[in-house]
């Protein structure tokens, strides 16, 4: 099941959304790994989010907290509370977005998980910034691209410079927003290559055209 559970996540990394959440389903019937199972519930949220299927992204995700959470597996509900909070976001439902966040960021202290912390902080910076409040989102950003460089969380980092790119481009400063944008693509390419991560290249060139 964990082989299923790999290959589910590199057609998710590649944008293959619905034959990944095929193969996430198989491994949630897989009675002898209740952690990866859940594991597979959590990732099938993640995908219906990608898919912009907000309704049956939060009720996967509610399902694979309850089943962290009945495990005692803190810093994974932790990652979900995180989830579930961009799932808010995206409804525009902010108030609950940022507490979500918020709960998030106390749960994954908690736990000493500084990448997933750094993480979440710059999610909740994208839901300042989709409220309005554009120079805190910057600095929660800022906050979370400095905690990110002292981890091993390079994905994390890339995608936290592509958040605070998008910022910058609603603020109307477009040379900066270019600039975090290259930054994003760059660490990218530091730990893979062009077959991988397909959606996020593509995401990120399209953008380099403002």
């Amino acid at each position: 099941m964990q082989e299923l559970f790999e290959r589910a996540q590199k057609l998710r990394d590649n944008g293959k959304i619905e034959d990944a959440i095929s193969l996430y389903h198989l491994v949630t019937g897989d009675k002898t790994d209740p952690v990866l199972a859940a594991k597979a519930t959590h990732m099938i949220g993640v995908a219906y989010y990608q898919n912009e299927q907000y309704d049956l992204a939060e009720k996967a995700l509610q399902h694979a907290q309850e089943a962290f959470e009945e495990q005692g597996l803190d810093e994974y509900s932790g990652f979900i509370l995180r989830d579930r909070g961009l799932v808010a976001r995206n409804e525009r439902r902010f108030d609950e977005a940022e507490s979500l966040l918020k709960e998030s960021i106390q749960k994954l202290h908690a736990t000493g998980s500084k990448g997933h912390e750094a993480m979440s902080l710059v999610k909740l910076g994208t839901v300042l910034s989709e409220n309005g409040n554009f120079d805190e989102a910057i600095q929660t950003i800022q906050q979370g691209i400095e905690m990110l460089k002292e981890t091993p969380e390079t994905f994390f980092l890339s995608t936290a410079y592509f958040d605070l790119a998008k910022v910058f481009k609603s603020k109307g400063m477009n040379d900066k927003a270019r600039d975090l944008a290259n930054s994003s693509l760059q660490t990218l390419n530091s730990f893979s290559n062009e077959t991988q991560f397909t959606k996020r290249r593509n995401d990120i060139k399209s953008f380099l055209q403002i």
